[in-house]
């Protein structure tokens, strides 16, 4: 074997090496409600009536934006109308812009709507 072919080998051992080395390190950071991990389903619940940014982008197909009108809508609620829970049943995220029939259907199963006082 050439030295040069040698030195590709190595290379492309240590690209692979890299790749899923940093592929599984990752795995746990960023994982979305559905993915699954050991065969197993991560799911955790969220309350759009007090969870933060973070935990509200991790519903499936809601983005940074989404959450955020989540949360303004939310805000709007507790202080103009004075309303204990903004959102008592799920259908209530529909007046959320951004939030339609469909998401609602794939979000509805990580959804917990209990009272925040």
């Amino acid at each position: 074997m050439t030295p040069t072919r040698c030195l590709l080998h190595i290379s492309f051992a240590c690209i692979v090496g890299i790749l899923s080395l940093s592929k599984l390190i990752n795995s746990d950071y960023n994982t979305p409600l559905n993915a699954t991990k050991n065969s197993r389903v991560t799911i955790e619940m969220i309350n759009p009536n007090s969870d933060d940014l973070g935990s509200l982008c991790r519903l499936p197909d809601i983005g940074a934006k989404t959450a955020q009108n989540i949360i303004n809508y939310r805000d709007q609620c507790l202080t103009i109308q004075n309303r204990n829970l903004p959102f008592a049943e799920i259908s209530d995220l529909s007046n959320v812009k951004g939030i339609g029939p469909k998401t609602i259907s794939k979000i509805q199963q990580y959804i917990t709507l209990t009272n925040i006082r």
